[in-house]
């Protein structure tokens, strides 16, 4: 009757199931504590008649439990719900690592992680009391091992057709579990313990693995046993915590032999999921000479240098317990070189970090590019292949981003040059991409220095310093300059764009300007060989007299014509003509009567002597037009008629040189207006004369030759 008892007792244990308060517990915990009280609610089902065969659905498991057999007077075990019937699960992954599924071929409720939930199951995220869905109490007639008599006269009817009971009466002896006395005693053999996570292969993120060993015997009559990877047995206090690639063994030791023989052990490999690791970057496809700290000019803004990182890209699939540096390590190689072979060319990562890794920073330098690129390669090295897999070599060609440079400052700018201002080139800092050992070339033919591959073309000129330009070739010079990158350099930078600027030399040979009447022509003479250069050909009309304002760089010459004797001058800089207006157009005070001859210029006017008459007339004007005209001396004060003067010339002094038809030879000082004096007589009638480094040359009407007098 003592073993009667015993088993009933054992029964009736199992028969009362609650759900663990959320509040004691983590969600994950909470979701093996539910499971585990659920296996042992199904195991006390099934020991009263309950079957779960064909059972599909953890909701259909459910109600199955909460149910009370309709038979229960014969039944030798507790008979009634097992479950509270507020008890349901909740389907869906939830926000826990964990999740658990009814095992159909096992008939057990199982935990996994989501990414391993076997096809076709049903994921369930916790269990919990409803109200809401209490469904009214259900019965059904169940089959148990042991009934109470019904036919016969003992205790109970005993049903062989039943064989998932527990085995009775039956001596155990486990050779792979320590034996406490083994006998030939008649007795009950105890229920293996539960392992509260199923062996096999899980994630990663599940380790280390908190493994819960249950004992769903009576309590009282055993004590759990178990060793971890074959070391000596030690008795279960908690939970057992477990690297990947442990096994784990258990088993429930009786406390009485005599009336209970130990149970068969439990054994579990528990391995996981390896992640492969996967590595991630900052690196642009293309640099800048600024962005990898290239040294500029002095002067040039200061931007600050932007390290490049790499770092783990799948941080989330590796728990902050491994992710450190005995789990796994960075390399890489600037050179294109293999980095997952050790070389000199390979660059260790991190090897220190432990917890998270930070990722490594490294700076391209302009020794790491052959030409225009370098080829960055990187690995995650695995150093515990248990749990991580060596990432791919990831591969990456940075390029160079050419920038384009500033064009140089030239001064002064356009204008004339009397030979005390040189002319400077400067580099312009202002962008602040001028890089240290950039070059400025030049020429000063009117040419473009041009560019082949980041270096000048032929003919130009590398700038050291100031300098006059040189008039030899023309009183006018264009200066054409442009900005080069370093020698060397030329991948990281296009050459600039060329900028120039136009002088007329004040100081050249070939000042003494001259026109023909018959053409539109302007023409230079040079004063040591007489020979003539065309300076422009594109005048508004034919020029009669021509006269220089130095300073300026302005020719003002005088329309050939019957009448209507326009004022015109040239930009010799800027190479434009302006027609001013006509000599003897109203509202003029003094008018032209007959052609101008002459002309000169002084102190920002022009003058000429009008023709039958000793009129000296002053014509002022703006930029664009005659603004008056009028006689300011009587030259011989009325004493002498010039018929015709054929031209005038003054010297830097202010005095005004002039020959009449008539041969003679005068002078006049055009700042007092006064003071003619007749300084001889000249061999030939003079048709034109310019003042050129204090001295006077002229031309006559009779021959294309120049004189000097």
């Amino acid at each position: 009757m003592l073993l009667v008892l015993a088993i009933v007792s054992a029964v009736a244990s199992a028969a009362y199931m609650v759900a663990t308060s959320t509040t004691k517990v983590t969600t994950d915990m909470k979701l093996q504590q539910d499971v585990a009280t659920l296996n042992k609610a199904i195991t006390s089902y099934r020991i009263g008649g309950g079957s779960l065969a064909g059972v599909q659905y953890p909701g259909a498991v459910l109600a199955k439990l909460k149910t009370e057999a309709s038979n229960a007077r014969e039944i030798a075990a507790i008979n009634g719900s097992k479950l509270d019937s507020r008890f349901r699960a909740v389907l869906g992954t939830g926000t826990g690592d964990k999740v658990a599924y009814w095992d159909l071929q096992d008939q057990v409720f199982k935990i996994t992680s989501p990414d391993r939930l076997p096809q076709g199951a049903t994921a369930i995220s916790e269990f919990k009391l409803d109200a809401a869905t209490s469904p009214a109490e259900q019965t059904e007639t169940r089959t148990a091992a042991l009934k109470l008599a019904q036919e016969d006269k003992w205790v109970w009817d005993y049903n062989e057709a039943y064989t998932n009971r527990i085995p009775i009466r039956t001596p155990v002896v486990a050779s792979n579990v320590p034996v406490q006395g083994a006998n030939e005693l008649v007795t009950d053999q105890l229920y293996t313990p539960l392992l509260s996570v199923a062996p096999g292969t899980h994630p990663l993120s599940m380790f280390p693995l908190d493994l819960g060993i249950t004992n769903p015997n009576p309590s009282g009559i055993s004590r759990l046993m178990f060793s971890q990877n074959n070391q000596p047995w030690r008795e279960v206090t908690g939970v057992t915590t477990l690297l990947p690639g442990q096994q784990v063994t258990a088993f429930a030791q009786a406390n009485n032999v005599s009336e209970w023989s130990d149970s068969e052990p439990v054994s579990g490999l528990y391995n996981v999921q390896r992640v492969k690791l996967m590595g991630q970057d900052d690196v642009p496809a293309t640099m800048s000479y600024l962005e990898i700290g290239g040294p500029m000019e002095r002067g040039s803004i200061e931007r600050p240098v932007t390290r490049r990182r790499l770092w783990l890209q799948n941080h989330a699939d590796i728990p902050e317990y491994w992710e450190n540096h005995t789990t796994f390590q960075m390399y890489w190689t600037l050179n294109g070189t293999p980095p997952d072979t050790d070389s000199p060319a390979r660059i260790p990562g991190n090897n220190t970090f432990t917890r998270t890794y930070p990722g490594d920073d490294f700076m391209p330098a302009l020794t790491d590019f052959t030409g225009p690129q370098f080829a960055l390669k990187y690995f995650l090295d695995a150093k515990n292949e248990t749990v991580v897999i060596d990432s791919d070599v990831v591969s990456k060609t940075v390029t160079a981003a050419k920038l384009t440079l500033p064009p140089p400052l030239v001064t002064p700018g356009s204008r004339s040059l009397s030979g005390m201002e040189p002319v400077t080139m400067n580099l312009d800092h202002s962008a602040g991409n001028v890089p240290a050992g950039a070059r400025i070339f030049y020429r000063a033919d009117g040419q473009d220095p041009g560019q082949i591959n980041g270096e000048p073309g032929a003919g130009a000129l590398l700038y050291n310093g100031p300098f006059m330009p040189d008039p030899g070739l023309s009183p006018v010079v264009t200066i054409i300059a442009r900005t080069y990158p370093p020698a060397g350099r030329a991948d990281w930078f296009h050459v600039s764009a060329p900028t120039s600027q136009r002088y007329f030399l004040v100081y050249g040979d070939k000042n003494i300007y001259a026109v023909q009447n018959s053409d539109r022509n302007l023409y230079a003479l040079d004063a040591t060989s007489g020979a003539s250069v065309l300076v422009d050909n594109t005048a508004p009309f034919n020029p009669r007299a021509i006269a220089l304002d130095a300073q300026a760089g302005f020719l003002y010459y005088v329309e050939s014509a019957s009448n209507n004797w326009r004022l015109g001058r040239f930009d010799i800089i800027q190479n434009v003509h302006v027609s001013l207006g006509a000599l003897n157009a109203a509202p003029l005070l003094y008018k032209a009567t007959a052609q101008p001859q002459n002309l000169v210029f002084h102190n920002g006017a022009v003058y000429y002597l009008h023709a039958n008459s000793d009129d000296l007339i002053r014509v002022r004007f703006n930029a664009t037009a005659i603004t008056d005209a009028a006689r300011v001396a009587n030259v011989a004060d009325d004493a002498l008629s010039f018929v015709k003067v054929g031209d005038l010339a003054v010297d830097s002094t202010g005095w005004m040189f002039f020959a009449d038809s008539a041969k003679n030879y005068y002078r006049f000082d055009l700042n007092t207006f006064s003071g003619l004096k007749q300084l001889g007589t000249a061999e030939r009638d003079y048709d034109a004369l310019a003042m050129f480094q204090a001295q006077l040359f002229g031309s006559d009407d009779g021959s294309a030759d120049m004189r000097r007098l």
